[in-house]
């Protein structure tokens, strides 16, 4: 892949960006806060990536606008092709004449833009054109526009979204932006500047839903958003890279800006309950279901103009604490032990739901249990239920072995664990996913591109 290919560009320079994304050095916030200051108020979504300091963290060494790769980087070059290691080259010698600090993602009507500055103009033509069969022409306004590329003074575009061209009049426009009309003076704004995470975004919820649900999935999707928080119109994200660790976070945010308040009464999952299961196994689901929560889904069933949750409250209505599923074999012969909390005595709908759709039921005490054979999975139950401590819902992963229980695909060598997560936060939730490795003292970028 060759560094100025069009077709290849958005996606290699995406790529660049997450490989070198995490917290930087704080002479970047000028830089950053410049990029948001060219970007519309009216932005859909806006995500700031921070460059420097894991190119360091990573054994590479920053002089001036080269990078010299350490170790490790250099490893991972040595087994790409001739073509792409050109590519490394022309990034690292600092002859693209990109500005390796920060960058900025935005999308704004039906497009997406990855903007970033340059310490030399030249170098960034000269590089593009190099190995393309176009040349940068000049579109009026001090704009110059590649196919999807874009320069104004020091500054580049590159369009990320399929089929669309550049708009040199937009191009313009954002360059010229006075600071009262940029995303600068939004309070989402100081948000990304001050964050300390190595990627800070934050996207508008229906721009979210219509890239990914379909038109009626869609209509769904607001109705229910509405019944279960207040005043939902944004999403706030974040995504760490650290040593053997990823963390992605994400919250609903109000049309202030704060975390939107959740409208279902929430419990956090009682640890002692879920390690009770015992044994081993590859997954691990667990969440609070309470009288309180069932009478809310019945309420949000009737409003959506079901009849579901009203057909099954009879079944569940003696549900009160926490519910744990442990699986393993998902690829073979599904193991499942599980354990319910009552409030002392279940429906015997619940246990004949439980026994036919998914194993005998034994009554113990204020709880149920449920088991269709001894469970031969690879992690215990108990070191996957202290990655759910604290949350109302989720859902606790091993990696170590070879399938992946889900998809049914080869798992790395490297991975160890996963995990998704809500937990209560000051009246709202927040999303949390891990992805661990069994490098602790290795950046995880470092250890997933070496898997693949």
């Amino acid at each position: 892949m060759k560094f100025p290919a069009i077709k290849n560009i958005s996606l290699f320079l995406a790529c660049i960006l997450l490989t070198f994304a995490t917290s930087c050095k704080k002479e970047s916030g000028a830089d950053l806060s410049g990029l948001l200051r060219t970007i519309p108020s009216s932005a859909a979504g806006v995500v700031g990536i921070q460059l420097q300091k894991i190119i360091e963290d990573a054994g590479c060494t920053v002089k001036g606008n080269e990078i010299i790769p350490g170790k490790e980087v250099s490893s991972l070059l040595d087994k790409t092709s001739s073509s792409d290691q050109e590519t490394a080259r022309l990034i690292f010698n600092g002859s693209t004449g990109i500005k390796p600090d920060c960058a900025v993602i935005f999308i704004d009507g039906t497009r997406t833009f990855l903007t970033f500055f340059l310490y030399d103009v030249n170098k960034f033509i000269e590089a593009v054109e190099k190995d393309t069969s176009g040349s940068f022409s000049d579109e009026g306004s001090g704009v110059k526009v590649c196919e999807n590329i874009a320069l104004k003074g020091n500054q580049a575009w590159i369009c990320l979204s399929n089929g669309k061209s550049i708009d040199p009049e937009a191009i313009a426009g954002y360059a010229s932006l006075s600071e009262s009309r940029s995303f600068l003076k939004s309070d989402l704004a100081e948000t990304i500047l001050n964050a300390k995470n190595d990627i800070s975004g934050w996207c508008m919820l229906n721009e979210m839903l219509q890239n990914s649900l379909s038109r009626s999935e869609m209509s769904m999707a607001t109705i229910a958003s509405g019944l279960l928080f207040d005043d939902a119109e944004s999403v706030q994200f974040s995504i760490d890279f650290k040593d053997g660790d990823m963390e992605m976070s994400g919250r609903i945010l109000n049309d202030k800006g704060k975390p939107s308040k959740f409208l279902l009464p929430t419990e956090k999952v009682d640890l002692k309950v879920l390690q009770s299961i015992g044994g081993d196994c590859d997954m691990l689901l667990a969440f609070t279901l309470t009288p309180k929560l069932i009478d809310k889904f019945e309420k949000l069933g009737s409003v959506l103009g079901g009849s579901l949750f009203g057909d099954f409250k009879d079944t569940f209505k003696n549900i009160d604490g926490t519910v744990g599923v442990a699986l393993s074999n998902l690829n073979g012969d599904p193991k499942i032990n599980g354990v319910i909390s009552t409030k002392g005595k279940a429906s015997d709908e619940l246990i004949g739901l439980i026994t036919t759709g998914l194993a005998p039921v034994k009554v113990d005490g204020n709880q149920l249990r449920f088991s269709n054979g001894t469970s031969t999975g690879n992690a215990s139950v108990a070191d996957l239920s202290e990655m759910l401590k604290g949350c109302w819902f989720g859902v606790a992963f091993d990696m170590s072995g070879d399938i992946n229980p889900i998809t049914g695909k080869q798992i790395p060598d490297s991975m160890k664990s996963a995990s998704v997560r809500l937990f209560p936060r000051d009246g709202s939730l927040e999303l949390i996913f891990n992805l661990k490795s069994n490098q602790p003292k290795q950046n995880i970028l470092l250890t997933l591109l070496n898997s693949i």
